[in-house]
């Protein structure tokens, strides 16, 4: 299931030592998003698979998504952003985006599938929890 890829640093997200999902950290610039968008260097994407609806609900997926967002920025300083591009169909997924202060730049085509470029910004991000 893991991707032998320099650039991804693949993940299994567990709950009390019970695992849920699979996450692929990734360097933005080195995949294929980065014609899409100004990618900068340290810009680092998120894709993700969970295999277990039970951790679906909304706390538990607040839980792990700020979870998730939070190591990618703690993991490098030098990250800025953070993006995505789900499905434009995946309308949870693009919203619980925007609930952890994402924003979604634009929509595209993808050769598989139509897309939301979504951005988590790091001062965004940090802010939310005030001064």
């Amino acid at each position: 299931l893991f991707r032998s890829d320099p650039h991804v640093h693949p993940l299994i997200g567990s709950f009390d030592g019970e695992p849920f999902a699979y996450f692929e950290v990734y360097w933005a610039k080195e995949d294929r998003i980065a014609p899409y968008y100004d990618a900068h260097d340290f810009d680092r994407g998120l894709h993700l698979l969970v295999g277990n609806s039970e951790y679906q609900s909304a706390g538990k997926l607040r839980a792990w998504f700020n979870g998730i967002l939070h190591y990618m920025f703690l993991d490098d300083p030098r990250t800025q952003r953070i993006v995505g591009e789900p499905r434009i169909d995946h309308t949870r997924h693009i919203a619980w985006m925007h609930r952890l202060g994402a924003f979604t730049l634009k929509e595209f085509d993808f050769p598989h599938k139509r897309a939301a470029l979504v951005i988590v910004e790091r001062e965004t991000y940090f802010g939310q929890f005030g001064p």
